[in-house]
């Protein structure tokens, strides 16, 4: 890097002091100790001395922004001298980027040249199409329907007179006539029974219409007599009912013993046996 004549150490301690506390005329004390150098610096980079000066005061304005980023005395130069070189390239990106677009530009307005020859040699550029609004439909009354008929009244008829229910003719069922029960017991009349039990039959009809028979009481005097049962019997018909005698100690000793078996609806049934004597 160029060098003139260099400051000396208190000149930057009191530059960095100034820097610091952000004290008013710093950034041209620095340029006038520091801009002569720094600028040739710049245009070396630059190869242009009005953008090596735009690009030292740039670097010179920035030295206020951030106080505490200022280095110590000892490395101020070298500091100014990285920020110089920081502006030098943003210069130079500065620039390509101003090529770049005038490049483009002319490169646009060659094209546009010659469509331009190409349309008045060969032919006239055509007028631009007139947009077109389509009018609105011509809103036409809709023609009214004509009103609907009314319906037909209905037809008015004359009250007719309820129908009177007809009440349904009483059946008369013939009424059935019970019957009576007529009872015959002479096969359980004075027979005789062994120590082991015996039997007699019982034999009931029934008489003058049907009969709803069964066995309602049972009674025996000094002996045990069981039957039991229950029917239903038309007219004419008969059914017989068993009997079961089982002797007793009474009955051995030549006594007669009897007993009585009792339907309904009506007829009683005797019962009267005897057993061989001892």
């Amino acid at each position: 890097m160029p060098r003139h004549s260099a400051p000396t150490p208190s000149e930057d301690v009191r530059m960095v002091e100034a820097l610091r506390d952000r004290r008013p005329g710093v950034g041209g004390q620095i340029y006038s100790v520091y801009g002569p150098e720094l600028v040739e610096y710049a245009e070396v980079l630059l190869g242009d001395h009005d953008r090596a000066v735009e690009a030292v005061r740039s670097a010179v304005l920035m030295l206020q922004d951030g106080p505490e980023l200022v280095p110590p005395p000892e490395a101020l130069q070298d500091w100014l001298y990285g920020l110089v070189r920081h502006q030098c390239r943003e210069a130079q990106g500065r620039g390509r980027r101003r090529m770049m677009v005038a490049g483009v530009a002319a490169g646009v307005a060659l094209t546009v040249g010659v469509l331009m020859l190409f349309e008045v040699t060969y032919g006239t550029v055509a007028p631009p199409m007139a947009m077109h609004t389509p009018l609105p439909p011509s809103e036409e009354p809709t023609p009214s329907l004509p009103p609907l008929p009314a319906p037909p009244l209905p037809e008015q008829r004359e009250d007719l007179p309820a129908p009177t229910p007809t009440k349904p003719e009483k059946r008369h069922e013939p009424a059935i006539h019970e019957g009576r029960l007529l009872v015959d017991d002479e096969l359980c009349q004075a027979f005789r029974v062994s120590a082991f039990p015996s039997a007699c039959d019982i034999r009931l009809t029934a008489k003058g219409g049907p009969v709803t028979w069964s066995v309602s009481a049972v009674r025996s005097v000094s002996g045990h007599i069981a039957t039991g049962g229950d029917g239903r019997l038309d007219a004419g018909e008969s059914v017989t009912v068993r009997v079961t005698v089982r002797p007793t100690f009474l009955c051995h000793l030549g006594r007669s013993i009897s007993g009585t078996v009792t339907f309904t609806p009506g007829g009683t049934a005797d019962i009267v046996y005897s057993c061989p004597g001892l």
